[in-house]
């Protein structure tokens, strides 16, 4: 062989290229002949087979004619083998390289990036998938055993990826841009849905088969149709409900300004006062025509003697009607049952003389008048137990089943506590624990043993008829603020105030103090006596404040001058000074209270601070009077004291509360009142008489039969049921649902124009703001709808 011609075994140098020794012979390669034959070099990830690389030869040449033994190079030269290690290091670094491509993806498929270019999101979405399909084929090639991402982490990881990007097109699908999106998504969303078996776990596809189900716009893109127009929001009319109207609120104004003195009589109060100014111009009447009747009597001729049975009859008759319609006050009864004289303006003249009654009448008449002077007695007594000095008012026909005070008019003097204008019955206790308490309950001796669970406090509470209520002082009871928080100009407006109210107003009166022995202004809720005065009557009070001792020492003394309602039962864990305090440091029961948590209720404005104790807790609405406590919370707007503004003392907060306390109490009391039941092994089953079991029916009973859907409240990353709304929801008796249907009730919107919130009104449901929902909670009863509307 000559020295130019190639040797046994020897190759081009690169992919059909001459040794260099040999370009200068023969010229440039053609690369039209051996590449067109060849076709195009392979890419990366190729799986036809790379030329061997080129031997590299001596410095021998060859002769572009040919000659010297050897013929000429006219085709591709042979390809070297591949083993079958350099082909799995190959697969290998070309798996890599697909799944890093993947990876790449994460910054990729996000809904920021679809807001700003939705078609360059979809291309890098169907490339991911081909690139997830090619890593499962290699992923096959080297194990057969692989079917899907069931079977490899590492694809399953690849899969997380892909469903990100879905997750992203499904939230830009319900945005106001998702029913135009079909074009560029319907490729990729479809080529996920075909291979999602393969590419995607169990776990995975349930969450794209969630996709589909909760978007329409999501939905169609697996279908060749475009999803349905855009609704014009024009075309879409509220439910017809009413609306108040200003004009309606200026008549109202005007009725006010007419009669000032109905606004500070509640309604309750209102239709006592005009029964009663009825019943009045009814006795007048009365009165009225049995003077006439007697002066017509007086004046016409003596009857004859045969008339004058059947006419004293009827004078008799009519006489005794009215004598049974008099209103007992504070006389004497004995005094009006021997016919003491009625009032000068009122006396008629005299009648003749009533004929004897029968014995089965005075009988029935003295048992009437007997049963209603005891129970007028009874009324005497409770009220000098109380303290009342002044009579009450003659009780309605059915006073001893309901009978309820009226607060005195405006402008009228009384004598009586605040607390005698409460809703109690006239049976109620009447002191905190006293001997002048009204006796226990019937309770069941059985059902009582098995509560105290031989505690000997718990039964000895429970014998007197009553539970355990905590309170806490600051935000729930009152509001305190130091010298230093309000500020030289608040200081003088309150320290002024505080001296008005303490130089025209009693010391049980007042509601703002100032005091100089702490350094602090702290003004009491309206209400708060009334409050603690029909509670301490059916529950053992106690205080429980994150403030230091002598902060809750000051506080008590305003509250409980005499200390009858708290006595020693105050816990205070806070700091020594007042600035040092925490305000949702956690609270525990303690110091005799742990073992009473069955029997104990708690009022606190805060949830996080009883975490261990949560099935106890009845939450109200925080008292925030000065603008310094609001800031301190971080809330923004007006304080009360910026608005010029307070709660009602009737109507407020504490007044919820109570309602809500007395309920729970009644419903405990019942259950120790019912007997227990036997079971055939002889084993007694009483009724569940807890407070935490009476609070949860109370809180049920709240929401019953109200369906929820939420829209733009729940973050899109958090699992719904866990969100703090959704639990508090389904704790006052709500049901809450992720779709909309026929059974919804209302939509909880945190904004307008979403799909929810226009099919909803479409359907004519209620769609209101989260605000709606925390104001029936708190409340404890459904709130009013049309106040919390969402604009349109």
């Amino acid at each position: 062989m000559s020295q130019g011609s190639l040797e046994s075994g020897e190759i081009l140098v690169e992919e059909g290229e001459l040794p260099p020794e040999l370009q200068e012979v023969a010229g440039p390669p053609a690369r039209s002949s051996s590449l067109d034959q060849r076709g195009p070099p392979p890419r990366r990830g190729d799986d036809r087979l790379l030329p061997p690389p080129a031997h590299r030869g001596g410095p021998s040449s060859r002769p572009a004619s040919g000659r010297g033994g050897s013929p000429p190079l006219d085709g591709p030269p042979p390809l070297r083998p591949v083993s079958a290690e350099d082909e799995a290091a190959r697969d290998a670094r070309q798996m890599d390289d697909l799944a890093a491509g993947i990876k790449a993806l994460t910054r990729t498929l996000t809904l920021q990036e679809c807001l700003k270019d939705l078609g360059r999101v979809c291309s890098e979405l169907r490339s991911g998938i081909r690139k997830a399909t090619a890593y499962l084929e290699l992923l096959q090639k080297r194990d057969e055993a692989v079917a899907g991402a069931e079977d490899s982490a590492a694809l399953a990881e690849l899969g997380a990826v892909l469903l990100g990007g879905l997750k992203a097109l499904h939230v830009y699908s319900n945005t106001g841009q998702g029913r135009s999106m079909g074009g560029p998504a319907r490729e990729p969303v479809q080529a996920a849905w075909q291979a999602r078996e393969r590419l995607l776990t169990a776990a995975q596809r349930k969450q794209l088969e969630g996709f589909v189900s909760s978007s329409k716009n999501f939905a169609a893109l697996l279908d060749d149709k475009e999803p349905s127009p855009q609704p014009v929001r024009r075309d879409y009319v509220p439910a017809p409900r009413p609306q108040p109207q200003p004009k309606e609120k200026k008549q109202k104004k005007a009725v006010v300004e007419e009669e000032p003195l109905l606004p500070q009589l509640s309604k309750r109060q209102q239709k006592r006062l005009q029964a009663q100014q009825r019943a009045d111009a009814e006795a007048a009447a009365r009165a009225q025509r049995a003077a006439e009747a007697a002066a017509q009597q007086a004046a016409a001729p003596p009857p004859p003697p045969q008339q004058r049975g059947s006419d004293d009859a009827e004078a008799g008759q009519q006489n005794k009607r009215y004598k049974l319609t008099i209103r007992l006050g504070s006389g004497s009864l004995a005094a009006l049952g021997e016919g003491a004289p009625a009032p000068a303006e009122a006396a008629p003249p005299p009648a003749p003389p009533l004929p004897p009654a029968p014995a089965a009448e005075d009988r029935q008449l003295a048992a009437a008048l007997d049963e209603h002077w005891r129970w007028h007695e009874q009324q005497q007594t409770v009220q000098q137990q109380a303290g009342w000095s002044e009579q009450p008012a003659p009780p309605p026909e059915d006073a001893p089943g309901g009978w309820q005070q009226l607060a005195p008019l405006p402008g009228e003097q009384s004598s009586r506590p605040a607390s005698a204008a409460s809703a109690l019955p006239p049976d109620a206790p009447a002191a905190n624990g006293s001997a002048a308490a009204a006796a226990p309950p019937d309770l069941n001796s059985a059902a009582l043993e098995h509560a105290a669970s031989g505690s000997p406090a718990i039964l000895e509470l429970l014998g007197q008829g009553k539970l355990c209520l905590v309170l806490d002082l600051d935000h729930t009871l009152l509001n305190s603020a130091t010298f230093t928080e309000v500020g030289p100009a608040l200081d003088d407006l309150l320290s002024s105030r505080a001296a008005a109210e303490a130089g025209n107003l009693a010391t049980d009166k007042r509601l703002l103090f100032r005091m100089d022995a702490i350094r602090m202004y702290t003004k009491l809720r309206p209400g708060v006596r009334e409050f603690l005065a029909q509670a301490s009557q059916y529950f053992q009070l106690w205080i429980h404040t994150n403030g230091n001792r002598a902060y809750a020492d000051s506080v008590c003394r305003l509250l409980d001058p005499d200390g009858a309602y708290f006595g020693e039962r105050i816990i205070a864990q806070g700091a020594d000074r007042l600035d040092q305090m925490v305000p949702d440091q956690a609270k525990r029961l303690m110091q005799g209270l742990a073992e009473r948590e069955a029997i104990t209720v708690i009022v606190d404005d805060s949830h996080s601070v009883w975490a261990q104790h949560s099935h106890n807790l009845v939450a109200v609405e925080r008292y925030i009077y000065f603008p310094s406590s609001r800031a301190s919370l971080g809330l923004k707007g007006p304080s009360l004291l910026d608005a010029q503004r307070d709660e009602h003392p009737e109507q407020g907060m504490l007044m919820v509360a109570l309602q809500v306390l007395m309920r729970v109490h009644g419903a405990v009391m019942a259950a120790l009142r019912a007997p227990p039941t036997t079971l055939p092994s002889g084993e007694l089953v009483f009724q569940n008489w807890d407070v935490r079991h009476a609070l949860a029916q109370e809180r049920q009973k709240v929401l019953a039969g109200v369906r929820l859907v939420f829209t733009r409240v729940i973050p899109l990353e958090q699992e719904p049921s866990s969100h703090p709304l959704w639990r508090l929801a389904e704790s006052f008796g709500a049901t809450c649902s992720g779709t909309l249907d026929a059974a919804t009730t209302h939509v909880i919107a945190g904004a307008s124009g979403t799909e929810k919130v226009l099919t909803a009104r479409q359907m004519g449901k209620w769609v209101v703001t989260p605000a709606w929902l925390e104001c029936s909670c708190i409340l404890w009863k459904r709130a009013n709808e049309d106040r919390f509307l969402v604009p349109l």
